[in-house]
């Protein structure tokens, strides 16, 4: 049961909570990482957090139960679509979490349906790839399945012959940008983010060049991977290789011409093996498509597909069948 009280006090099953939107860091931080570490058992994330949560991109909800702790959020990650001929404001459901001494009172789909009445005003569609498990309260919330993505392996792309010279490719560490005020590969690629490559009813993800910015460039380092960025001419590049796993992941691909970015692709391949890469991992959006019919990436080891959620916040998508042109960018928060 569920008893709203004013526009932020609500009663969930005798328990009383405020709604509230983390609008300084400073002030919800400590509070927000002590109750995300708690909910998914993890440490350590408090940079990523700040840089995440805490950014002007996301809008995030909170509630607060009686002795001023978070015991639930929820986050949106606010960016452009282009949807035939419209442009809207969209969001990437993220970071969807209760404290674990709540479960059970159902907090996942009354933090849901409470965030998202308040960024109804404010959002015109939202979408989400959630894992598995968060699958069910997210349709209990009120979203509903498009076409899902597909996640794409391709294996021991060290035994492709890739001979590509380099000529003219710019490939370089992403961090090396930062002392770069004169690159212009982050408003090239956001120009570039909003052009379908194809006709289809697609939803594509526009980022603006602030946004690339703060997607590659402040995003805290992390031992485990490094990011790079590959461009030639009107195509570009962002990678990202985890160590880990030794795979060399395209978090974002944009282009006009197919050859511009088989060039990429080759010579991605080529400089593969000096970073110790040996897969390649993509999600399977439309450019991507366009790149595997025009040349040989190698063979596909594994394509899985992953659910994806969409909440029409003001009728602008009436296709049930949906598809929503992802990269890792749009999806991959982390």
């Amino acid at each position: 049961m569920i008893s709203v009280l004013d526009n932020d006090l609500v009663i969930i099953s005798g328990h009383g909570f405020r709604v509230e939107e983390v609008t300084d860091w400073g002030e919800y931080g400590l509070s927000y990482s002590l109750a995300w570490s708690a909910a998914f058992n993890r440490k350590g994330y408090e940079n990523r957090l700040k840089w995440l949560i805490g950014c002007r991109h996301n809008k995030t909800y909170v509630l607060i139960d009686r002795d001023g702790k978070i015991a639930a959020g929820y986050s949106m990650l606010k960016t452009k679509a282009k949807y035939k001929n419209s442009l809207l404001i969209a969001g990437i459901c993220n970071n969807v979490f209760c404290r674990p001494e709540y479960q059970g009172l159902n907090l996942f789909v009354r933090i849901g349906r409470l965030a998202l009445d308040r960024l109804s005003s404010k959002i015109d569609i939202a979408y989400g790839v959630p894992n598995k498990e968060a699958l069910p309260g997210h349709k209990r919330v009120g979203w509903r399945l498009c076409n899902p993505i597909k996640e794409v392996l391709i294996g021991d792309i060290n035994d492709m012959n890739r001979n590509e010279s380099g000529s003219n490719i710019e490939f370089e560490k992403i961090e090396s940008l930062k002392k770069d005020n004169n690159n212009t590969v982050f408003k090239m690629a956001s120009e570039l983010s909003i052009v379908g490559v194809g006709t289809s009813d697609y939803i594509y993800i526009y980022k603006s060049e602030g946004f690339y910015k703060w997607r590659f460039l402040e995003r805290p380092k992390t031992i485990d991977r490094e990011y790079f960025v590959c461009s030639y001419k009107t195509a570009v590049m962002f990678l990202s290789f985890y160590k880990p796993t030794c795979n060399l992941c395209i978090l974002d691909s944009q282009w006009e011409n197919v050859r511009e970015a088989e060039k990429l692709i080759r010579y991605v391949y080529s400089q593969s093996a000096k970073n110790g890469a040996r897969n390649l991992k993509y999600l399977e959006n439309e450019r991507m498509k366009a790149l595997q019919e025009s040349c040989e990436l190698g063979e596909i080891k594994i394509r899985e597909e992953r659910a994806m959620i969409i909440r029409d916040m003001k009728t602008c998508v009436k296709d049930k069948g949906i598809n929503v042109d992802l990269s890792f960018s749009d999806n991959d928060v982390y």
